[in-house]
């Protein structure tokens, strides 16, 4: 009977192993859905991405990884995203949210929404993006869902950077980050980065700094947002005085490299086009 009983103790411990090495990634999905998911990313912004992502559905469905789910239908539509295709970006956001609000990873539900405003944003369409904003924001509170709160910050702060008014987008960026810090939640790379972005074009160089450190260290689940932050730092290097001409070199190869491997994407193609400006003009 013992023996019986060690057994099972044993079993147990080896599975409980086994669960935890198959979740060891970022996202807390099967490991073997996390390589699958890191070649549709690879390809996110070619139109294979879109069966890639509905294979990892499939996938995520036989291992009853529901997670796993979400992140297929936000990936499917972030490519519309990416590509500038607005209509086919709405339309995929109205087809999933029914499942992912049935799902505890309401995070992707009000990312895809995310996703909807930022291009109204980027149409310049500030109007629809404001009303969309409030309705973001209540529907988190009524849904008690601390990252939807964050990010209807972040959207609002978007709207002024992208207007040209970076000590209000700042602000807000300020406000997210706070918020977050009360509810013991960290702040996404692309806010980091957002928040350097400000800084530079404000000429406050050492928050600049600070902030390029943060989102450079941050764990990166988008691989293309490595090349906007060595985009970014060579941009900051170009700037300084004096001029620092090693570590110049070391960020020029460093985004040459990176943007081979993970391209930029074409929505912040201004940032690569930004940095090579800098590079020629001052150095």
């Amino acid at each position: 009977m013992k023996v019986r009983i060690l057994i099972i103790i044993i079993m147990a411990s080896i599975l409980c192993d086994i669960e935890c090495y198959a979740q060891s990634n970022m996202y807390k999905i099967k490991d073997n859905l996390y390589e699958y998911y890191k070649k549709m990313d690879a390809n996110i912004q070619s139109q294979k991405s879109l069966k890639m992502a509905d294979t990892l559905f499939v996938m995520a469905t036989r291992e009853k990884d529901v997670k796993a789910q979400c992140i297929a239908l936000f990936s499917k539509q972030r490519h519309y995203y990416i590509i500038g295709d607005t209509k086919s970006l709405i339309k995929e956001f109205k087809l999933a949210a029914p499942f992912i609000k049935r799902t505890p990873y309401l995070q992707y539900y009000f990312g895809m929404w995310e996703n909807n405003i930022v291009a109204y944003i980027n149409d310049g369409s500030f109007a629809k993006a404001t009303d969309e904003i409030t309705a973001h924001r209540k529907e988190a509170i009524r849904l008690k869902n601390d990252f939807g709160i964050i990010q209807s910050h972040i959207l609002q702060a978007n709207i002024y950077f992208k207007q040209g008014y970076y000590r209000l987008a700042l602000s807000y960026y300020h406000r997210a980050v706070e918020y977050a810090k009360s509810k013991n939640v960290n702040v996404d790379y692309i806010t980091n980065l957002q928040l350097a972005r400000c800084c530079f074009y404000l000429c406050r160089w050492k928050e600049c700094k600070i902030y390029l450190e943060k989102t450079e260290n941050d764990p990166i689940t988008v691989n293309s947002h490595i090349t906007r932050v060595y985009a970014l730092m060579l941009s900051y290097d170009c700037n300084q005085i004096p001029l620092d001409s090693t570590k110049i070199e070391e960020d020029y190869k460093l985004l040459m490299d990176t943007h081979k491997k993970y391209p930029i994407l074409s929505s912040d193609q201004f940032m690569m086009d930004e940095a090579l400006y800098y590079y020629y003009k001052y150095y």
